[in-house]
């Protein structure tokens, strides 16, 4: 069943949101649509970004969707998680629209997942599972204060990056505790992974096919697998 929504859904803390699978549960963006996220944590009264926490509001925490997609027909985000902790995300498809050819000749800033925190109020113990990340530039790109991020047996595929810590300058000491593990990278324009400038992070136990090859095959190597500056 395909659910179309036309703006943001919004998701309070104690949640869970339970779908009948990837396939079976689809809520899609309308094409056209103004929101800037089909889906993004929010607080007990429902308020949103900078206002998260505030009236005695609770903060987002202990979230749970499972077994459901989230899509777009426009390139845009996805998912916002902010200012939430001890989530939890598990064979969650997250679907975009750009193709390999799209990555090739342009590079639109989108990503399945983007993070923020404040330094009163980090994103922290957020974990994935099972989950899916393709149509997008990123499957996750942060430079924001996030701690003790897993991402686990998840399947990353027509990306321009899989996912990407960090930057130039990374906001109140950028992610840490982020664990990549026992994920399948496959069709990524150039690094499967990238951290650049961040700390105390981790990748291990990922298989590699057709990364950082521009799409050309995987005997043509044109950038690293796994890129740590």
């Amino acid at each position: 069943m395909r659910f179309l929504v036309t703006g943001t859904i919004n998701v309070p803390p104690y949640a869970t949101l339970q779908g009948e699978g990837p396939r079976n549960s689809i809520i899609q963006m309308a094409a056209g649509s103004a929101a800037s996220y089909v889906v993004q944590t929010s607080d007990s009264l429902q308020q949103t970004g900078a206002n998260i926490g505030t009236n005695s509001a609770t903060p987002p925490t202990s979230i749970t969707i499972e077994n459901m997609c989230f899509q777009s027909v426009d390139p845009m985000d996805i998912a916002f998680i902010d200012r939430a902790s001890d989530c939890i995300f598990n064979q969650v498809q997250f679907v975009g629209p750009l193709t390999t050819a799209d990555l090739t000749t342009s590079v639109d800033d989108t990503a399945a997942i983007r993070w923020d925190s404040t330094v009163s109020l980090v994103t922290k113990q957020v974990s994935w599972t099972n989950c899916t990340f393709s149509g997008f530039t990123y499957g996750t790109a942060t430079d924001e204060q996030v701690q003790g991020i897993t991402v686990m047996n998840c399947s990353f595929d027509t990306l321009y990056q899989g996912v990407y810590l960090g930057g130039a300058t990374p906001v109140n000491g950028g992610p840490t505790g982020f664990r990549i593990m026992h994920n399948k990278f496959d069709n990524i324009y150039v690094e499967g992974v990238a951290i650049n400038n961040v700390s105390l992070n981790a990748t291990g136990y990922n298989i590699f096919y057709d990364v950082g090859n521009h799409f050309q095959g995987v005997t043509i190597p044109s950038s690293s697998i796994i890129s740590i500056d």
